[in-house]
C-alpha cells in the first residue's frame, strides 16, 4: 500500500506518506513523516473548512474535538487525529480491529524486520523515490480540489 495525499489538509499542502503491507496475519506500516499529523493539521482548514480536515465532518467527529481534553474522550481523540509512530505493527489475530501497535514488542521484533524488509524491497522494484529519506518532490505537486467556503 502507498499514500502520498488524499486531501490538501496540511500546512505547505504536504502530504502524509505510508507504504504498508498487509499480510494474513499482520499489518505494518511505514510513516514516512511521524512528525506531521496524518489526520491532517489541527490548524489548517483549507479544503473542509475545519481542523484535521483528513477525516470528514461528522456529529462524532464535532464531538471529539469539543470534548478532546477530557480524560475520558482524550484517549479516542488521539488514536483518531494524534500522530503515529515512524513503525506500526498490528497482530491481526490477536487485535483484528489494529488497536495496540506491538512494533516495539521485543517479541514481534523477527516479524517486524521481515516486513520492514518486504516493503523496502517492493520500494525498490517499483522505484519508488521515497526509498530516499530526503525526497519531497511529491510534497510540492499542486492540489487541484476547491476549498470549502463557510
Amino acid at each position: 500500500m502507498e499514500r502520498e495525499r488524499h486531501a490538501d489538509v496540511r500546512r505547505d499542502h504536504l502530504g502524509y506518506p505510508v507504504r504498508a503491507i498487509r499480510t494474513r496475519d499482520f499489518l505494518y506500516l511505514h510513516n514516512l513523516r511521524p512528525e506531521r499529523w496524518p489526520a491532517g493539521d489541527p490548524d489548517v482548514f483549507f479544503i473542509h473548512g475545519r481542523p484535521y480536515g483528513d477525516v470528514d465532518t461528522t456529529h462524532v467527529k464535532d464531538y471529539l474535538l469539543a470534548h478532546q481534553h477530557e480524560p475520558t474522550i482524550a484517549p479516542y481523540f488521539a488514536r483518531i487525529f494524534g500522530r503515529r509512530l515512524a513503525e506500526e505493527l498490528y497482530d491481526l489475530r490477536r487485535d483484528p480491529h489494529q488497536l495496540t501497535n506491538i512494533a516495539d514488542q521485543p517479541a514481534y521484533a523477527t516479524t517486524l524486520a521481515q516486513l520492514r524488509a518486504r516493503v523496502k524491497i517492493w520500494m525498490s522494484e517499483t522505484h519508488d523515490p521515497r526509498l530516499d529519506p530526503k525526497y519531497n518532490a511529491w510534497d510540492h505537486f499542486p492540489y487541484f480540489g476547491k476549498a470549502t467556503t463557510q
